[in-house]
């Protein structure tokens, strides 16, 4: 039992140092802009800001081919190892750029590489500590294990929040900034030598003892296309609640629903406190009456109660507001604990890491634009309500891709040794 709480510590560490860099430049994204880019422009240049921040979805799944590629040949602990340094490197690189004022253009261009890195890397860190520690978990705590990553990815956008809160707190130096991103590097270092020290899967090294070829996703599409299809369809659902939710709700409270910015934002991290506090155990639960069936009724959940949520929503009632981010986040906890444990087993250990990564990112890169299209079907219509919408239709393609799922109760698929 200690061997496995030090695994799920080492390969959950990562995923929350990651959501820790990932939200550190959303939240810094209007003082980034003033200093990273022209003053004349402030509106262009928070533009470009957020750009730099979406561009690197877009290059996720690459990031993910290439250590799924590493995850599946030479083993999950080396491309854990590879991925949590890779990803600290670039963050904190931040911390020392100088401004647009020093250094002119490059300034902002060396901004938008070093989140390109970011995301690259980033990629690989979700979808590889979900695969390592539902290999490690016991049969009966698979859901349990892997709902950790997702609780993990909760806390580090909370604690981004708060130290993001702190380095501008009245009366900071103005390099203040500076320090959080400083600090992704130490803990990077730390959860390296963590994870040098870690065992292998049992999983892979079952799969390494089997002669055969090297693997990519290219292999776990041309034989597995419908475990693909089922983990592009789910993905695609959890993108819509994570990106509709923890990224573009305080907008919307704040644009639509009148609300002060700092209220929003408020409301938001009580929601994704609730959610990491929900999932291990909604994952119990999975674990005990089925993976497919707890996150099913997650989705239909999502499905009869997005537009009365969203009626709450815009509401312009903080006590009402409040209410539909908690039931929102109650929901996606519900929907997502078994998920990592589900799409995990669709893909046998030789592409395991390949396949779930790269098939995860697509949907994930594509979720992204989410913030985007809700304001822009908003606008269109005219309706608070629009953006439900993208939830239902989301649940019902998660619910299509659970379906295709062959096995209605969670197994993995073990390679029997030579």
């Amino acid at each position: 039992m200690k061997h496995i709480f030090k695994q799920a510590f080492a390969a959950s560490s990562g995923t929350f140092l990651q959501w820790y860099d990932f939200s550190l430049f959303g939240y810094f994204a209007p003082l980034l802009a003033e200093l990273f880019f022209p003053a004349q422009a402030p509106t262009a240049a928070l533009l470009y800001t957020f750009a730099a921040f979406a561009v690197s979805y877009l290059l996720a799944p690459v990031g993910a081919f290439f250590f799924g590629y590493i995850g599946d040949n030479w083993g999950r602990k080396k491309a854990l190892t590879l991925s949590i340094l890779a990803m600290a490197l670039p963050t904190a690189l931040i911390a020392v750029l100088p401004s647009y004022q020093t250094a002119g253009l490059l300034a902002a261009l060396l901004l938008t590489f070093f989140r390109i890195m970011q995301g690259l890397v980033a990629s690989a860190e979700y979808a590889g500590s979900a695969l390592f520690l539902v290999e490690h978990a016991p049969a009966h705590r698979k859901c349990f294990y892997g709902s950790l990553t997702s609780s993990a990815y909760s806390l580090g956008s909370t604690l981004a929040a708060g130290v993001a809160a702190l380095a501008t707190w009245p009366g900071m130096p103005p390099w203040a900034w500076r320090l959080p991103f400083a600090l992704a590097l130490v803990a990077g270092v730390l959860i390296f030598y963590m994870r040098r020290n870690l065992a292998e899967t049992p999983d892979f090294n079952r799969a390494n003892h089997v002669q055969r070829e090297r693997t990519n996703f290219l292999t776990a599409l041309r034989k597995h296309p419908r475990s693909v299809a089922c983990t592009l369809l789910v993905a695609l659902f959890i993108g819509i609640l994570t990106f509709g939710t923890y990224v573009y709700a305080p907008t919307y409270l704040h644009l639509y629903s009148k609300l002060p910015l700092s209220t929003a934002i408020g409301f938001t991290t009580l929601a994704l406190l609730l959610d990491a506090a929900l999932e291990p155990w909604f994952a119990l639960l999975a674990d005990r009456l089925g993976a497919k069936l707890v996150s099913m009724l997650g989705c239909w959940g999502v499905i009869l109660l997005a537009y009365p949520l969203f009626q709450l929503l815009s509401s312009g009632s903080a006590v009402n507001a409040l209410l539909g981010m908690l039931c929102l986040s109650t929901l996606i906890a519900l929907t997502c604990a078994p998920l990592n444990a589900i799409l995990v087993s669709l893909f046998p250990p030789d592409c395991r890491f390949s396949g779930f990564a790269v098939s995860f990112n697509l949907s994930i890169a594509l979720s992204a634009a989410m913030p985007l299209f809700m304001t822009g079907c908003l606008t269109a219509t005219g309706n608070l309500l629009a953006p439900a919408a993208f939830y239902i239709v989301g649940g019902f393609a998660a619910l299509l891709g659970l379906l295709l799922a062959k096995a209605s109760k969670f197994r993995l698929h073990v390679l029997a040794p030579a």
